[in-house]
């Protein structure tokens, strides 16, 4: 992928500044435009002004909600259909992965996640865009 204005973008929403800055680097280094938001707030801001193909979404995103990441992926699915949500967790657990494939959630992976599997669920994304 080397011409950005062909590029997939991606928003990454991630409350640890580590784990979001990993992850921007590691896929702009594999060809995607990839925006970042630290808080549903942003990211929320972000959706209305921009085009997402795939939004990487921590499930437990910190806020006072201990499910903002949920209800995120709700508000994705209700105005945007076609965008591939991914869900990461620290906190796994059958409860959270349910929630979030109810709220239409397209793939669910606990944290730490190895960067082949995490390019793999991005690419299938696409895929069903495709079809």
């Amino acid at each position: 992928m080397k011409n950005k204005a062909l590029a997939p973008t991606i928003l990454i929403v991630e409350d640890e500044a580590i784990v979001l800055a990993t992850l921007k680097r590691f896929l702009e280094k594999q060809g995607y435009i990839a925006e970042t938001a630290n808080s549903y707030n942003t990211a929320i801001e972000l959706l209305k002004v921009m085009d997402f193909e795939t939004v990487i979404a921590d499930v437990n995103l910190g806020g006072e909600n201990a499910y903002e990441g949920i209800e995120l992926i709700r508000e994705i699915k209700r105005k945007r259909l076609t965008t591939a949500v991914i869900c990461l967790t620290a906190y796994g657990g059958m409860e959270r992965m349910e929630k979030a494939f109810a709220a239409g959630a397209d793939a669910y992976y606990e944290k730490p996640i190895r960067m082949e599997i995490l390019l793999n669920a991005i690419k299938l994304g696409y895929r069903k865009e495709e079809k």
